[in-house]
């Protein structure tokens, strides 16, 4: 038998220097590598099989999402813009490889080895169901074992299911965990997001799991807790959920920034228990609010905050949203959904927000066509994943489709001022 061409092997591409990538990838596609065959690659090297697992930092741990985000809106660029958004999945994935690899030579003290595939966890079941593996997973990310978290979420990963069932079933391990920069949910999303299109690429994402679920093993105690009882009816004269989230502007000193010390910053001063009943009782309703309110922030807060505050504010509860509209989905599920997702936008305005929201109707705003390529060609996984989150949202509620649009044309429109075309390739080297 022939040999595979060296291109289609991801051992080809995990020690290409940086600036050597573009040359590298344009050699590869003039001798017939495809899109696909770039997919299941980067994949690979993504999931860093059979690699030390090692900590993840901010870009490590947002490029598999990024990865997803961008494949599914590559079929929306023009043909030409392609090719660049190509090479942004390509740095992604080799400079996540080569950044795990120096970790895991210059620490390996911190390093989890990857699971056999030979060997199943101790004390495995054969043949266990998803459900038992799922529990399994739970135990270990609650006792902080990051070599038996990596070896059931490896279990998981190789379960039979179809990979929006897989995903489904990872909800309530992830539900509470904050863990990860609570990015987990995104990433089940896009996964199941992905499945419906295409289920064999997204069975090629599922092992990027693995190095997620260990992440959230490091930090247990990330994790949001509610009361164990709690009314469900609000008092006469309290202003409707959106009016809440939109009033909500920073308290005077924050504690910190980033996603866990927001949330739990707002837990501590108890602050989620003046709209927690409004959540409850609007039910499903509270998602979409929650989505609202933050496409408003993005609209109207100052750009300071824009591409890594404001873009999360969205996603964060888009991906509840996306998560918990399912046929099997009860009233607990869709609840629980809503609790989370309006937790992270309430943090985050009571944080970041430097402004009483106006609910005042949209401007005019590029089609979301323009915006996917805007984010796709430039390299920043925030605005991929962002402009992503607009449009589901969009498609979930079309009468917030302007809307939505809007906060996507703002977001590109300072990517689009920040880093011109011509400068694309040159900041692409220096990320």
């Amino acid at each position: 038998m022939p040999e595979a061409a060296p291109h289609l092997d991801p051992a080809h591409w995990q020690d290409t220097p940086l600036p050597e990538l573009p040359a590298r990838l344009n050699a590869a596609l003039g001798l017939g590598m495809t899109a696909q065959q770039l997919w299941s690659v980067c994949c690979a090297l993504l999931s860093g099989a059979g690699s030390p697992i090692v900590p993840l930092d901010s870009f490590t741990l947002h490029a598999p999402l990024e990865l997803l985000a961008r494949w599914q809106l590559l079929p929306l660029l023009p043909r030409a813009d392609r090719p660049l958004a190509l090479l942004h999945m390509a740095y992604t994935a080799v400079q996540a490889a080569q950044t795990r690899a120096a970790l895991a030579r210059q620490q390996p003290e911190l390093a989890t080895p990857w699971p056999s595939a030979s060997e199943p966890p101790p004390g495995a079941p054969q043949a266990p169901s998803l459900q038992a593996l799922a529990e399994s997973l739970q135990a270990a990310l609650d006792n902080a074992d990051l070599t038996q978290a990596a070896q059931w979420a490896d279990a998981t990963v190789r379960n039979a299911a179809p990979t929006d069932t897989w995903c489904h079933q990872m909800v309530p391990v992830v539900r509470h965990r904050m863990g990860a920069s609570a990015h987990a949910p995104i990433f089940l999303q896009l996964l199941a997001r992905l499945h419906q299109q295409a289920p064999a690429d997204a069975a090629l994402a599922r092992p990027m799991w693995v190095p997620l679920a260990v992440e959230l093993a490091r930090h247990p105690e990330r994790r949001v807790s509610w009361p164990d009882t709690f009314a469900t009816h609000t008092a006469p004269g309290t202003p409707p959920l959106l009016a809440l989230l939109a009033r909500q502007t920073a308290v005077a000193e924050p504690e910190a920034q980033g996603i866990w010390p927001m949330v739990a910053q707002t837990l501590k001063d108890g602050a989620h228990l003046a709209w927690l009943p409004g959540v409850d009782k609007a039910g499903a309703q509270a998602l979409p609010i929650a989505c609202r309110a933050a496409a408003w922030s993005m609209l109207q807060e100052p750009l300071t905050e824009a591409r890594y505050g404001w873009t999360h504010a969205l996603t964060l509860p888009q991906a509840w949203w996306a998560l918990a509209d399912q046929p099997q989905a009860t009233e607990a599920d869709w609840r629980a959904a809503a609790r989370l997702a309006t937790l992270h936008l309430a943090a985050m305005r009571r944080v970041i927000g430097q402004v009483k929201l106006a609910l005042q109707p949209p401007p005019a705003a590029l089609p979301f066509e323009t915006c996917a390529r805007v984010a796709s060609i430039r390299a920043d996984a925030h605005a991929v994943k962002y402009v992503l989150a607009c449009m589901d949202a969009a498609q979930a509620s079309p009468a917030d489709a302007q809307l939505y649009q809007a906060a996507a044309t703002r977001l590109c429109g300072h990517w689009a001022d920040s880093v011109p075309e011509a400068r694309i390739l040159a900041t692409l080297a220096e990320r």
